[in-house]
C-alpha cells in the first residue's frame, strides 16, 4: 500500500530531521503500512498499541475530514500538527480514508511550516 509520496516524504524527513524523525506510518480504511519506526519508538510500543495509534489516526481523519462540511469556507485540511511531551507528530490526509503521520522528536520542530509545506509539495505530486 505505500504510496510513492510516502516513501518520498520519509526520504525528505530523514534527511531534514535525521535521528529527530521517530516514524512514518501510511494508512487506508482497513490497513496500514509502517514505512519507519526509530528504535526508540520499536522499543517503547508494541504491534498492539502500534494498531492503536492508527485506529487514533483513523478517527482524527474522519473529525478533520467533517471540518468540510461544517466550515467549508476553510477549505480542504491538509495537516494537522499534534504535539506531546517528547514528540510531536504531523498528520497528512490524501485521500477521503487514506492518511500518512511523521512523528519527530521535540527538538527537530525548529522549521516546522517548512517541514509540513515540503511534505504537502511531494504528497500531492
Amino acid at each position: 500500500m505505500i504510496h510513492v509520496s510516502v516513501r518520498d516524504v520519509g526520504t525528505y524527513c530523514k534527511r531534514r530531521a535525521g535521528r529527530g524523525l521517530q516514524g512514518i506510518v501510511a494508512y487506508g480504511q482497513d490497513e496500514y503500512d509502517i514505512y519507519y519506526l526509530s528504535d526508540t519508538v520499536r522499543g517503547n510500543f508494541d504491534d498492539d498499541q502500534i494498531e492503536d495509534l492508527v485506529g487514533l489516526c483513523r478517527d482524527l481523519h474522519d473529525t478533520i475530514g467533517l471540518s468540510r462540511m461544517v466550515a467549508p469556507e476553510l477549505g480542504t485540511p491538509r495537516a494537522n500538527v499534534y504535539t506531546f511531551g517528547n514528540l510531536f507528530v504531523i498528520h497528512f490526509t490524501r485521500t477521503e480514508t487514506d492518511g500518512i503521520f511523521v512523528a519527530f522528536s521535540e527538538r527537530s520542530g525548529k522549521s516546522l511550516y517548512r517541514v509540513i509545506d515540503d511534505c504537502l509539495e511531494r504528497i500531492e505530486a
